[in-house]
């Protein structure tokens, strides 16, 4: 942020701490506040359940699978933590799927033997490369 915009988001603030507000007013902030929110939700869980399907998809035992962290880096991409068992029986550990939209689906590249964190980093790093 430049200074110009440091002055003008300080001018904004006292303005607006000094308006005084009528209770329509609040109600309407509230109610668009609300509305808003419910449906970054109601996109955020799509996206979850989504990319929980895709990954099922990809597994030997999707009956198996228990889902972790899930992290939307944006609209196109996101990482998601889950654990299944393997051919032979055995829990796998933590695995991080690397997820991308194409054509609203959400496509696996990559189940990757790293951290979440290390994932969201990759996925921040190709965005910035493409």
């Amino acid at each position: 942020m430049n200074i110009l915009n440091k002055l003008n988001y300080k001018e904004f603030l006292e303005k607006f701490k000094n308006k005084r507000f009528t209770k329509k007013q609040i109600t309407m902030m509230t109610m668009a506040f609300l509305i808003i929110s419910v449906l970054f939700l109601v996109s955020y869980e799509s996206a979850e359940s989504s990319a929980k399907k895709a990954v099922l998809e990809r597994l030997n035992d999707p009956d198996s699978a228990k889902f972790g962290r899930f992290t939307l880096v944006d609209k196109n991409s996101a990482c998601l933590t889950v654990n299944a068992r393997n051919r032979a029986g055995g829990y796998v550990g933590n695995n991080q799927a690397k997820l991308v939209k194409y054509d609203e689906e959400w496509i696996v590249l990559v189940l990757s033997e790293i951290s979440h964190d290390e994932c969201v980093d990759y996925m921040v790093q190709r965005m910035k490369n493409k």
